[in-house]
């Protein structure tokens, strides 16, 4: 059979653009109706599959600022923006805000924590990983940190994306999902902060996340640093600027339904949506996660110089073959000669759909 998605996206996009408001309207009111008692999933999947949108939240935006782009659930608002750049940002902010908001009302077949967190990190990418960092900045701004920009290749920075979105929407809880991932607010390991801490186990925490699961029903999501030590001393000695640090930090979310792993690696491996993209951030079964867990315990266990076990680990557990990237061929440094591993872990316990919904965007436009 012959595929048409292209020309049925094509032309749902140019009978969007001539459609009146009061057929737009229409077409809102007729999708509200005929999915009224289908799943979340069921929405989704239907706005993905024929029309191309991440989620029905962005079909049903497209929607309604083609039909009134002056407001947003019923609440004026100003003008869409003509610039390109301005008008993806808005766009991707009244989409985030028609998620947050319709899963705030649902009253049938809601979504999990853990299901909604992954939806939400993909529309977050809905207009493209540039658009992505300049919200990402606001995230930053809004909870009274310095800002900064989301590289989305960069594993401190997805982290702290999916931290800040699980997070207890108070100022607590956000200052401390950052804190853990950012450098300049003071919580970012030293040599001398090193010499005598305890590395946290992941092992631990996950069969305390487990627990928490299939005991209560509840939903935790973990930030994991593994942090190489030995560059610190690197450092002291002046010679770090040589040496490709191992360092890497993910996320992960342990629910009812299962886990999903978030992360990234840098310029030469992949960025979070790249990596959602793929189909890495799929729900994984509790075998499969306490593989990885294991995995990652064995990894952090090794010592002395670095190994082709420690590749084939590393590897199998971050997509990365860090032999290739870092050979005299690479595009990298050597890697740091030396694989002293710390493991830090910041849990945020029992998050629930109210805390992924937290945030509402200003989506006003200041000509």
């Amino acid at each position: 059979m012959a595929d048409h998605s292209d020309d049925r996206l094509s032309f749902w996009d140019e009978t969007v653009e001539g459609s009146n408001s009061s057929e737009m309207e229409l077409a809102n009111e007729l999708l509200t109706r005929l999915f009224q008692n289908r799943t979340s999933q069921d929405r989704d999947e239907y706005a993905h599959r024929f029309f191309g949108r991440q989620n029905f939240a962005q079909l049903r935006q497209d929607l309604a600022t083609g039909s009134n782009p002056d407001t947003l659930s019923g609440q004026p608002q100003a003008s869409k923006p003509e610039d390109r750049s301005h008008s993806d940002l808005w766009s991707l902010a009244v989409m985030l805000n028609e998620l947050s908001l319709s899963e705030r009302h649902e009253t049938s077949d809601k979504r999990s924590p853990l299901s909604l967190l992954q939806v939400m990190i993909e529309s977050f990418f809905g207009r493209g990983p540039e658009v992505a960092s300049l919200l990402f900045s606001s995230l930053h701004f809004a909870v009274g940190t310095q800002s900064y920009k989301l590289d989305s290749s960069k594993s401190l920075m997805a982290a702290s994306l999916v931290l800040l979105l699980a997070a207890h929407p108070t100022p607590e809880s956000l200052h401390e999902a950052v804190k853990s991932q950012a450098r300049s607010l003071g919580d970012m390991p030293t040599r001398e902060s090193l010499t005598n801490a305890t590395s946290d186990s992941l092992s631990g925490e996950y069969r305390r996340a487990k627990r928490a699961a299939l005991e209560e029903g509840k939903t935790t999501v973990m930030g994991v640093k593994l942090v190489d030590k030995h560059i610190f001393d690197l450092v002291a000695r002046g010679l770090s600027e040589g040496c490709f640090s191992f360092a890497h930090t993910f996320t992960m979310g342990v629910g009812p339904e299962g886990v999903v792993i978030w992360q990234s690696f840098g310029k030469h491996g992949y960025r979070l949506d790249e990596y959602i993209r793929d189909g890495h951030a799929c729900v994984r079964s509790w075998d499969e996660a306490k593989q990885f867990v294991d995995d990652f315990e064995k990894l952090t266990s090794c010592k002395g110089v670095w190994s082709a076990k420690i590749n084939k680990l590393y590897k199998k557990l971050f997509l990365v073959d860090i032999n290739a990237l870092c050979s005299g061929k690479g595009p990298e440094r050597p890697v740091t000669p030396k694989f002293r591993a710390h493991v830090s872990i910041h849990c945020i316990d029992d998050v629930k759909c109210e805390d992924v919904t937290k945030f509402l965007w200003d989506v006003t436009w200041n000509q």
